[in-house]
């Protein structure tokens, strides 16, 4: 099964990440595809102001070992921000 990745702006240090289609397994849970995720990305996973938004859907960490991902998914990592 195939899902697109992206990541925000600033997230691990890197200005801009290109969206990437990712092969996962059958089954696999949104949590495994955040596990492959490069060292410094998944470091500010940890972050309060990461969000994690699956087909326009934000999922807490907690709840990530349980959506399972679909074929077609679109998985979005971003810093929120704020201003006015």
């Amino acid at each position: 099964m195939q899902v697109t990745l992206r990541l925000g702006v600033g997230l691990g240090g890197q200005p801009w990440w290109p969206p990437r289609t990712v092969d996962m397994e059958d089954g696999a849970t949104l949590a495994d595809l955040l596990g492959r995720l490069e060292e410094p990305v998944r470091a500010d996973l940890l972050q309060p102001h990461v969000l994690v938004i699956v087909n326009g859907r934000r999922f807490d960490q907690s709840e990530a070992a349980h959506r399972t991902l679909r074929d077609g998914d679109v998985v979005a990592v971003v810093a929120a921000t704020a201003g006015g």
